[in-house]
C-alpha cells in the first residue's frame, strides 16, 4: 500500500525561468510601474480636493481621513517615482561608465 501524505517540501528547478533577464529592463519597468502608481495616488488627491465640504462633524471626521490617506500616498507615490528615477539614471550612469571603460 502507497503512503497518502505527499512530500510537503519546496522542489526549485535547477533550471532559470528567465534566461534573457536584464536588470535595466526589469528596473525601467518598475519605474513605469511607479509612474502609474503616482498618477494614480495624484488623481486620488484631486478627487478627494474636489469633494464637498463636510457639514457635521462625522463628515468632517471621515474627509479629515481621506484627505489624509490621499494626501500621504500622493506625497509616497511621488517619493517612490523620484527614487525610481534616480535609481535609473545610476545605472544609466554606470553602464556608461562600463562602456568608457571598456572602449578606452
Amino acid at each position: 500500500m502507497s503512503d497518502p501524505h505527499r512530500s510537503t517540501q519546496v522542489r526549485v528547478s535547477n533550471q532559470p525561468k528567465n534566461s534573457n533577464f536584464e536588470a535595466g529592463t526589469a528596473l525601467e519597468n518598475l519605474r513605469a510601474e511607479m509612474i502609474e502608481i503616482e498618477a494614480l495616488a495624484c488623481a486620488a488627491e484631486a478627487a478627494a480636493d474636489a469633494l464637498p465640504a463636510p457639514t457635521t462633524d462625522r463628515q468632517r471626521l471621515v474627509f479629515g481621513r481621506i484627505q489624509s490617506l490621499v494626501t500621504r500616498t500622493s506625497q509616497q507615490a511621488s517619493a517612490s517615482l523620484q527614487f525610481a528615477n534616480s535609481q535609473v539614471a545610476a545605472l544609466c550612469s554606470q553602464m556608461e561608465a562600463r562602456r568608457k571603460a571598456t572602449a578606452g
